[in-house]
C-alpha cells in the first residue's frame, strides 16, 4: 500500500477533495489520487512549508492512518465534512484541529489515538460501526463542543479526557 503526503501552501488552504494537494512520496509531485480507507495518510517535515497553512476536508475523507508525526509550522486540520480512518490517528501539539461540528470516525478493530496534546475543537469522535475500541496513547482534551463517544469500548490506559459531553 502505498502512501499519500498532502501539500500544504503557506498562508492558504488546500481541499482533501483536490487531486492538486496529494502526493505519493514525501517529496513527489502533486496531482496524486485521493487516498482511501487503505492509504496511510502522512503529513510530514515536507508537507508544510509555512505558517498559517490550512488542509481542509472538504469532502468525506478515507484513509488508513491519519499521522501528523514530524510536521512543521504549525498547520490546521478543519472540518466540513467527516474523516474514516480505518487505522490510527496521530496529532501534534502544534497543530489546530477544528471539527465544525464533523466527525471523526475511526473504523479499525482497535484504533490508536495519540494527540501530543492537541486539542480537538468542535469534533465529534466516534466508532463508524459502533463496536470498535478507541486507545488512548496519552491526554484527550475536547474543546468548542467536542464530542467522544464509544460504545464499543474506550482503553484510557490511565491517560485524562477532557470533554463538554461523552456518550
Amino acid at each position: 500500500m502505498a502512501n499519500k503526503y498532502p501539500q500544504l501552501v503557506t498562508g492558504l488552504s488546500v481541499n482533501w477533495g483536490d487531486i492538486t494537494t496529494w502526493k505519493d512520496t514525501s517529496l513527489g509531485a502533486i496531482g496524486a489520487s485521493l487516498p482511501t480507507s487503505a492509504t496511510p495518510v502522512l503529513c510530514d517535515v515536507n508537507s508544510n512549508p509555512g505558517a498559517g497553512s490550512t488542509l481542509l476536508v472538504n469532502v468525506t475523507a478515507n484513509c488508513l492512518d491519519l499521522d501528523f508525526t514530524g510536521v512543521l509550522n504549525s498547520p490546521t486540520l478543519a472540518q466540513s465534512a467527516n474523516i474514516i480512518t480505518s487505522g490510527n490517528i496521530t496529532t501534534i501539539s502544534a497543530m489546530t484541529i477544528s471539527g465544525g461540528g464533523n466527525a471523526i470516525y475511526y473504523h479499525a478493530a482497535t484504533c490508536l489515538l495519540t494527540t501530543n496534546g492537541a486539542i480537538f475543537s468542535g469534533v465529534f469522535i466516534a466508532p463508524y460501526a459502533g463496536t470498535e475500541i478507541l486507545s488512548l496513547q496519552d491526554n484527550l482534551v475536547m474543546s468548542g463542543g467536542g464530542t467522544l463517544t464509544s460504545p464499543g469500548g474506550l482503553i484510557t490506559n490511565n491517560h485524562n479526557i477532557t470533554t463538554a459531553a461523552w456518550s
